[in-house]
């Protein structure tokens, strides 16, 4: 099923109710971040800059902690690098990130 987004990109979840407006708009650049990282890679950047970056942009954003960021296959979960993500591998780039007391969870494909 395709993931349903709000209109800042954040995607829709009874979770989003627990959070108060303001984090509802610190919210939304987990998956900002997400479009980052795969423009940065797919234009040839390296991966590990790019979401050490994203990481600490997120932190002075708002959010609490930052669980992960990360390159993983479609079917299997298992980690794999960028190049495989980006030459027709079935990718996504998940991200889980805490602000406030809820734990956000989102995915790009790729």
């Amino acid at each position: 099923v395709p993931i349903v987004r709000g209109s800042g990109g954040l995607a829709l979840s009874s979770r989003n109710s627990l959070l108060t407006l303001q984090e509802q708009r610190i919210a939304t650049n987990l998956y900002k971040s997400l479009i980052l990282i795969h423009k940065h890679v797919s234009a040839g950047g390296r991966a590990d800059t790019i979401i050490d970056q994203e990481k600490e942009r997120l932190i002075k954003k708002g959010f609490y902690s930052i669980d992960y960021l990360t390159f993983r296959d479609s079917a299997s979960l298992k980690e794999v690098n960028t190049q495989e993500a980006l030459q027709g591998h079935e990718g996504r780039i998940l991200a889980a990130a805490t602000i406030g007391n809820v734990r956000l969870i989102d995915n790009l494909a790729i």
